[in-house]
């Protein structure tokens, strides 16, 4: 009996929280996180979480250790502000890239970093018997995560304001000089220029054939950069550019179609 008591206040507790946190979420994105935005922008926006995170682990590991009220709202609110400030504002921050960095950027972050980092918590957790083992062995962790994340939010959010006002986009340092697109004539009507000089705008314009949709293609030069080619290295390609040297490996883009 005290078994299955134990196991329906654990799953009420569990359904309470999971109640909590998907209606504060809701109400964080499509109120609150649109208002911090417009108001506080996104480096400050950036900055709240970190913050929050700082605040809860001093209450849970210093001020309030133990009470497990402090610990059900704060978890909730530092759980919900996940889903609705920090991972939409995270995103925000791969703007200013190309997507062969993003691609890359994300792998790293949401694959390989986030499940390491539960790796590691799980391992606190295993290695703690009771609370206050858990309260010892995850103080200074807790502290010391909480701390890097503030600081790393800090700096990156500077670094976005720069990229921003400067219009720089990393991984396309070398970027496509739009005076480069060239025509591409469909026939020798195209490529003689158009028809006669001395007929009308009203005749050359009922002689253009509209039949296909004519091609705009990009004279890639050594500033070409391929978002294709995910498995180039970004560095490499960029030093072989300053040397003069030039890449055979290379993956083209087609030419566009202009309608």
């Amino acid at each position: 009996i005290d078994g299955d008591v134990t196991t329906m206040s654990f799953t009420e507790f569990m359904g309470r929280y999971g109640q909590v946190v998907n209606f504060t979420s809701l109400l964080f994105s499509s109120i609150l996180f649109p208002w911090l935005i417009r108001r506080l922008r996104l480096r400050r926006t950036l900055m709240l979480f970190p913050t929050m995170l700082l605040l809860v682990t001093f209450l849970a590991y210093g001020a309030l250790p133990g009470n497990l009220t402090v610990l059900f709202f704060s978890l909730s609110l530092l759980k919900a502000m996940t889903y609705s400030v920090h991972d939409p504002s995270k995103e925000l921050l791969y703007i200013p890239t190309s997507n062969a960095v993003k691609f890359r950027a994300k792998f790293w972050i949401d694959v390989v970093g986030e499940r390491i980092s539960k790796a590691v918590g799980s391992a606190f957790n295993t290695l703690a018997n009771n609370v206050e083992q858990a309260r010892m062995i995850g103080t200074v962790p807790s502290f010391l995560s909480a701390f890097g994340l503030w600081i790393a939010c800090y700096y990156v959010g500077i670094y976005f304001d720069k990229l921003l006002a400067t219009g720089r986009i990393v991984g396309l340092e070398y970027a496509i000089d739009p005076s480069t697109y060239s025509r591409v004539p469909h026939n020798e009507h195209d490529a003689d220029g158009g028809g006669n000089a001395d007929s009308s705008p009203m005749e050359q314009l009922n002689s253009t054939d509209f039949g296909e949709p004519s091609e705009v293609e990009i004279l890639f030069d050594e500033d070409n950069v391929s978002t294709l080619d995910l498995m180039a290295d970004p560095v490499h390609d960029s030093m072989s550019r300053r040397n003069g040297e030039t890449s055979n490996d290379r993956i083209e883009l087609p030419p566009m179609i202009r309608i």
